[in-house]
């Protein structure tokens, strides 16, 4: 019989075995190396998801059609909580049937305290960066952006309510899940599996574990800018600056997930990144 050292020693004793503690074991790559057992969601799943928002955009025109009573402001804020409660309502249903049932293991929502760190150090990175995308549609354009992609209004309370509350808390919280969460992991998992008429043997090799990685960088922040791209069609110069910018914050918010394997530093920098500018829309308002 066999028994093991409760400490490492060496020689080790007689009749006994040394293992190491867990600690000392070779920590989990990320991203895996492999699509996870378990997880039967992937680009069929996001695209549905994703399309839910161009359903939640033809209630919000039919309703402006119709001409129904309603503020902008409160049009605003049910049109929104609509939207984002519809992405998150199905992530969660792909979720529980068809994946491992548990946010964090599907789509990496999870935080640790670092992430504060991470998160501040990545919106600062990404307000640089939307600052040069800025002089780049100056250069384009010859003109400087007329307006934000958003407008809040005037009264404090509004902005409070739909730029603080939506727009800073809840827009960061459910557009990471879906972009950095779903759709970035369904793509990358799409190519590691490779096509469905011929799966790729798993664990896949380097380079195509790499390719994964870049194509699922690209389309997320691609899509993810383009889904803000409808915010900007009557300013030429805000076109140009935030399609470019949000292609680099979607690529940064993006490399972060995939270096740490969840989502709490990229959903913190978003949080930061509309927050700053929520609080500068309303210290304007208030002065």
């Amino acid at each position: 019989m066999v028994r093991v050292s409760p400490v490492p020693t060496f020689p080790p004793p007689a009749n006994y075995a040394v293992v190491p503690p867990a600690s000392y074991a070779s920590p989990v790559a990320r991203p895996p190396v492999e699509v996870p057992a378990g997880v039967r969601w992937g680009l069929p799943d996001a695209a549905i998801v994703l399309s839910l928002f161009f359903v939640a955009l033809g209630l919000g025109l039919l309703y402006l059609v119709l001409r129904l009573p309603a503020t902008a402001n409160v049009f605003q804020l049910v049109f929104a909580l609509a939207a984002y409660g519809l992405w998150f309502g199905a992530t969660v249903i792909v979720s529980r049937r068809r994946g491992l049932r548990n946010l964090a293991a599907d789509f990496g929502l999870a935080f640790r305290p670092i992430d504060l760190a991470i998160g501040l150090g990545i919106s600062v990175l990404a307000k640089i960066f939307l600052v040069l995308c800025a002089g780049l549609a100056f250069a384009i354009t010859g003109t400087h952006p007329r307006s934000s992609n958003v407008s809040f209004g005037h009264d404090p309370l509004w902005i409070v309510i739909n730029g603080l509350l939506v727009a800073s808390l809840v827009a960061p919280f459910v557009e990471e899940l879906v972009f950095r969460g779903l759709l970035l992991r369904a793509v990358r998992y799409a190519v590691l599996r490779g096509p469905r008429r011929r799966p790729r043997p798993q664990p896949a090799p380097e380079s195509i574990r790499r390719r994964a990685i870049a194509i699922s960088l690209l389309v997320s922040a691609v899509l993810f800018s383009a889904f803000h791209i409808p915010e900007t069609f009557t300013d030429p110069a805000l076109l140009i600056a935030l399609a470019a910018g949000f292609v680099g914050v979607g690529l940064l918010h993006g490399w972060v997930t995939i270096a740490t394997g969840r989502l709490g530093s990229a959903i913190v920098s978003h949080v930061l990144f509309n927050g700053s500018a929520t609080l500068l829309v309303l210290v304007t308002a208030t002065h």
